[in-house]
């Protein structure tokens, strides 16, 4: 009987040893923190500025002509963009005088670059009339695009304008 009683006594110690033991390997599972995944955006959402300049077309005139522009980006979808864009400046030539936009865009974005359509109202020189274009602007970094886009007034002139754009 004591052999048995020995034995019951050592079984136990060691298998409280083993349990000691396996306690000192236990590893604690730590699941990862859920990541906040947010709506994708493109480097062409927000507001701008800038300036572009060029030339506009007349029945065979040419007058040159330099505008600041300011303007805001939306992306509603990963490749497809809205905005609403205004400019104004001076024209000059044989003839001087201000003109101006305000106009909506929609365009379809691929990576850093940006097709777009324009249209909306004009104004030259006090006379008030519509405009439509199309444009294309390139992101050069972070905060900064160039572009170039031709549009026609009231189907009478035609500018074609080169720009710099600085996002933020």
């Amino acid at each position: 009987m004591k052999t048995t009683i020995s034995a019951l006594v050592a079984s136990a110690a060691a298998l409280g040893m083993v349990s000691a033991v396996q306690a000192a390997d236990l590893v604690i599972y730590d699941p990862p923190m859920m990541e906040t995944v947010a709506m994708a955006t493109s480097g062409w959402d927000g507001f701008y500025l800038g300036v572009q300049g060029g030339g506009l077309f007349e029945s065979g005139d040419i007058y040159g002509t330099v505008q600041g522009v300011v303007g805001a980006n939306f992306s509603v979808s990963p490749m497809f963009l809205l905005g609403v864009e205004g400019a104004v400046g001076p024209y000059f030539g044989d003839d001087s005088g201000w003109n101006g936009y305000l106009a909506g865009r929609a365009g379809f974005t691929a990576d850093s670059l940006l097709i777009y359509g324009i249209g909306g109202a004009s104004v030259t020189d006090g006379d008030w009339g519509y405009l439509a274009g199309l444009g294309v602007e390139a992101m050069m970094s972070d905060d900064m695009s160039i572009r170039g886009q031709v549009v026609s007034y009231n189907g009478e002139y035609w500018s074609a304008t080169v720009g710099a754009m600085w996002h933020f």
